[in-house]
């Protein structure tokens, strides 16, 4: 097969430029860790390794890289900062010249919605940490999976006590049990009942077996694609008391 072609040398045209037209850096090492190629992206973001600290990018290559030596699969993904951005590495090394390749991209973008998301969802968590009413999450199947201090406080079961454990078996009055059970399958498909978007006032049942009222408002959510709801309780025996 004749590999000096026109096709074959248009290809193989192509693919030496490929590192250089890439956006993202490439930087080849040897086994001593010296820098054997850098593309245009790299010179771009790296114009002085040693002058922007950008030397950091290099950290722990050749460990890696003796690592991969002694593994089938040759290639290492991780991310790494350097300054404000973040990179994500694909390190492999290249059989028989026994050179290191690391194709990074900028990952910055991804990195920052995940701070915000966790800033939102430690955020979220303090509220609900800190709610004096009780917030309880349950699964299409009434299993509670969520049980916030506040629900502690109120019904007297400790989180660990509760979760995995049925509400309808432990905080629902008996009155109210049976239409909670009625409204279950309905829920689990569908996640619609006729308490969902409600407040409405019930009975409650404490670790203790007392009985109070509360008032609770009930939303429905997705997780995992299947059907939960979140139950906002606040006890109103205080209001009651006059009545």
């Amino acid at each position: 097969m004749d590999m000096s072609g026109p096709k074959n040398k248009r290809r193989s045209i192509s693919l030496a430029a490929f590192p250089e037209l890439n956006p993202n850096p490439i930087i080849e090492v040897d086994s001593s860790g010296a820098i054997t190629y850098i593309n245009a992206a790299a010179k771009r973001l790296f114009p002085d390794f040693e002058e922007t600290g950008a030397a950091s990018y290099l950290v722990d290559i050749e460990m890696i890289a003796s690592g991969l030596r002694q593994k089938e699969d040759k290639l290492h993904v991780r991310e790494i900062r350097i300054g404000r951005l973040w990179y994500q590495q694909s390190i492999f090394v290249i059989p028989g010249v026994d050179i290191i390749s690391i194709f990074g991209v900028d990952v910055t973008k991804l990195k920052q919605a995940e701070e915000l998301l966790l800033d939102d969802r430690n955020r979220l968590n303090a509220i609900l940490e800190s709610s004096m009413d009780a917030v309880i999450l349950i699964d299409g199947e009434g299993v509670i999976s969520y049980f916030n201090p506040g629900a502690e406080n109120m019904f007297g079961y400790t989180k660990d006590e509760v979760i995995g454990r049925r509400l309808h078996d432990l905080l629902v009055s008996e009155k109210a049990r049976s239409e909670y059970l009625l409204a279950l399958p309905e829920f689990s498909k569908t996640g619609l009942c006729r308490v969902v978007g409600k407040t409405l006032e019930l009975g409650a049942r404490r670790k203790d077996e007392t009985r109070f009222p509360v008032e609770i408002a009930i939303a429905s959510m997705q997780i995992g694609g299947k059907w939960h709801s979140v139950g906002t309780i606040r006890d109103i025996s205080s209001r009651k008391k006059p009545e």
